[in-house]
């Protein structure tokens, strides 16, 4: 009796430690459900993930950063800034697709009662914005290109404290990616004044990856990236769903969705595809402070996962 309840216990342990081993061998995905991962929001609700693929929503960037720097995450998305800012700290990541971007995403929103008919205007104002990101980098790309030193007026703010403090008349302008500016339209507290759009800047959402985990994983990053290619035909074809996947995912009105929507490009692109953007993005982080180094772009653009058609 005692040697059959021992091979028993042995038998539950193994099926146990099988069951662990298994689910640590998945490839786990660390994204945000926000309007511009709108690929990775589809792969997850409608499982089109690939079958070794774990997906764990975030609700911020650093927080995938931070997955993917302690190890809990084997690869992440993370927008243009906050990749720059990781290449340029660890020389063992690599960006090894992108699945999203937006030259309109970064928009400039005014209060409802100041009046701004140019970027001139803006000299004086009380400029919410967060700085070291991706919107603060094409703000300073774009007010410089206009001939304007725009810094003094900055305050620093994240977006959610941003559509209070133009409610209340704290600022006088925010400066945020969607869904911020949108949201300060629809709920009546905010005008559009300008975009961010300047250039050959598209502000793209990039995956990145280990070194380790692509020499160890590379068969399901390259299922990963299929993946985010069979929702941007998902997308394609049943948009109206997609609204209302948005739609009650963060309680926005299938109107705001559509329009944030319209914002962006959605497609999946090869690393190598966002040098440019990424090249002045992280001039301007160096040149401000963000960040003490550049990263080595020939090295950290890895297109050797891209699924061959």
């Amino acid at each position: 009796m005692i040697r059959n309840r021992l091979i028993f216990t042995l038998l539950v342990l193994a099926v146990l430690f099988w069951s662990c081993s298994a689910g640590h061998d998945k490839l786990v995905y660390a994204y945000q459900d926000r309007i511009v991962d709108t690929l990775s929001v589809i792969a997850a609700e409608k499982d089109l993930f690939a079958g070794n693929v774990e997906g764990k929503i975030f609700s911020s960037g650093p927080q995938t950063v931070e997955a993917l720097i302690s190890g809990s995450a084997d690869v992440a998305a993370m927008g243009d800034s906050a990749a720059i800012i990781l290449l340029s700290k660890y020389d063992n990541f690599k960006i090894i697709t992108t699945h999203g971007s937006g030259a309109q995403r970064h928009r400039i929103i005014v209060g409802k009662n100041i009046s701004v008919e140019s970027w001139k205007d803006l000299e004086g104002l009380r400029i919410g914005i967060k700085k070291g990101t991706s919107t603060y980098g094409g703000f300073i790309i774009k007010s410089c290109e206009m001939g304007l030193d725009l810094e003094s007026s900055l305050i620093e703010m994240s977006p959610s404290v941003q559509l209070t403090a133009l409610a209340s008349g704290e600022i006088d302008v925010l400066v945020a990616s969607e869904p911020t500016p949108s949201i300060a339209e629809d709920k009546g507290i905010g005008t559009f004044f300008d975009s961010l759009a300047t250039g050959d800047m598209s502000y793209p959402i990039v995956l990145v990856a280990s070194e380790k985990t692509i020499e160890e994983k590379s068969e399901d990053l390259t299922a990963l990236i299929a993946s985010l290619q069979k929702a941007e035909l998902f997308l394609t074809e049943n948009y109206e769903e997609v609204l209302s996947i948005h739609s009650q995912l963060n309680n926005f009105s299938r109107e705001l969705v559509d329009g944030s929507l319209s914002l962006h490009d959605h497609s999946v692109g090869k690393a190598s595809e966002v040098k440019a953007t990424m090249e002045n993005l992280s001039r301007i982080l160096n040149e401000t402070g963000t960040i003490s180094s550049l990263p080595e772009w020939e090295k950290v653009l890895d297109d050797s996962l891209f699924p061959e058609i």
